[in-house]
């Protein structure tokens, strides 16, 4: 009978092993980021799938019998080495091999992951140099090049990399965003259309043509193709966030605030949606739920600039001349250099009708520098300098500035007549004492 227990305890101890050595050797790969080791078998879980536009580092997605599946195509276990052990592995393979380019573009894709995407360019120009006929090479040397704020420069890689391969659509992609940065908006909406006529099912050729529909005024279709990305991909916040912003520039109101309550299922730790949501409970005449959601943004972010202007313009417009001032002041020491905010304060300390919050030579020295920032070409802020002008007796440089805010008015009827009553009030040699004016954030 006393002989039973080291058999049972050696029996346990061994099972303990086993078990432990089966969960090492069968661990899921789900969710860890991976990297391709050399020689691995790579498949298309798709017969149109492009292996090689596939950007590592990668996320797994499913286990199944030593197969991971990774975006659009699956990887045997065997080939594959954690993300965070990588760069020790492509290091040893290149001091092995330094002829070989496929072990410094994996390193250069790597390394451009990483927050501080240190020799990545290095590592893709000398990929390039080893192997030149590699579009996969030109395409990541175009991202990393835009990266770094050469888009032009880009432009000439993504060529090269579509030269290599016609159906690339990672890299008409590619070109499009950097058409987007030269501001050539047609070429690159003809680049995000090419790729989508390659892949219709790819949503950063939606998404990146979206955003130009927006940026030159065309919000119909800007809306057209953020949906476009929310069916594919339903929880797309930044979706939803820019659809809102679109609806809400055509008046679509409603249907802009579901969008924002959406995006806010997903995450409610990001300010922008409730600045976004704020700005249309403003347009839907709601101001205490516009602060209500004001207060949340700067409560999760002390220093999001927009939010302390678009709340300084409520108190503003309800009299709250006080807290309007403080939220103006806190707007500018966070960014002396955003000219929303210098604008806003200028315009405050300019034309207050409690003189206790006016302060006529500093506002001129705000709408200066606001102007400065913007070339001279923002039509509101040049109506708050010649205000600005106005309040330090300046009336024959404050007119000459408000004919030329009056010259410039395009569409707005509301602003148009203001402006002319400005500009009466500056002939006559008087200043402007009237703060409600409409405030251009968006």
């Amino acid at each position: 009978m006393g002989s039973i227990f080291p058999t049972l305890i050696v029996g346990l101890v061994a099972t303990v092993i086993l078990l432990i050595v089966y969960g090492l050797t069968n661990r899921s790969w789900v969710g860890y980021a991976v990297m391709p080791r050399r020689g691995a078998v790579i498949e298309p879980l798709g017969s149109e799938t492009l292996t090689a536009e596939l950007l590592w580092p990668a996320i797994v997605e499913r286990d199944h019998n030593r197969w991971l599946t990774v975006g659009k195509v699956r990887i045997r276990a065997v080939d594959v080495v954690r993300s965070d052990h990588a760069e020790e592995y492509y290091s040893a393979w290149i001091a092995a091999e330094p002829q070989d380019a496929q072990p410094r573009l994996l390193r250069a894709m790597l390394l451009a992951s990483l927050p501080i995407a240190s020799n990545a360019l290095e590592d893709c120009l000398e990929a390039v140099r080893l192997d030149a006929q590699n579009p996969t090479s030109h395409f990541l040397l175009g991202k990393l090049e835009h990266g770094h704020g050469d888009p032009h420069a880009a432009l000439e890689r993504y060529d090269e990399a579509l030269r290599l391969r016609s159906h690339f659509v990672g890299a008409y992609v590619g070109r499009g965003d950097a058409w987007a940065a030269c501001r050539e908006p047609n070429n690159a909406i003809a680049d995000y259309s090419r790729a989508l006529d390659f892949d219709w099912r790819h949503v950063p050729a939606w998404y990146g043509r979206g955003c130009i529909h927006y940026a030159h005024g065309d919000y119909t279709a800007a809306i057209e193709d953020f949906s476009h990305v929310i069916d594919l991909d339903p929880q797309k916040v930044y979706a939803y966030h820019n659809r809102a912003t679109a609806r809400h520039a055509i008046g679509d109101l409603d249907h802009a605030l579901d969008d924002i309550d959406n995006a806010l299922s997903f995450t409610s730790r990001d300010p922008t949606l409730f600045i976004a949501r704020a700005a249309i409970y403003q347009a839907l005449g709601q101001p205490d739920l516009a602060i209500n959601d004001l207060n949340q943004a700067i409560r999760l972010d002390s220093g999001e600039v927009e939010a302390f202007c678009r709340r300084g313009a409520l108190w503003l417009a309800t009299g709250e001349y006080g807290r309007a001032a403080e939220d103006f002041a806190d707007a500018v020491a966070i960014d002396p250099t955003f000219a929303q905010a210098l604008d806003q304060r200028a315009w405050l300390l300019a034309t207050c009708p409690d003189d206790e919050f006016r302060d006529g030579h500093a506002a001129l020295v705000l709408a200066r520098e606001a102007c400065r920032l913007t070339e001279y070409k923002n039509v509101d802020f040049l109506d708050t300098l010649a205000a600005t002008l106005a309040a330090v007796g300046e009336f024959g440089e404050a007119c000459d500035w408000q004919r030329s805010v009056i010259m410039r008015i395009e569409n707005d009827e509301s602003f148009l007549s203001g402006a002319r009553s400005r500009l009466t009030l500056y002939a006559r040699g008087s200043a402007c004492f009237d703060v409600q004016k409409s405030f251009g954030v968006v």
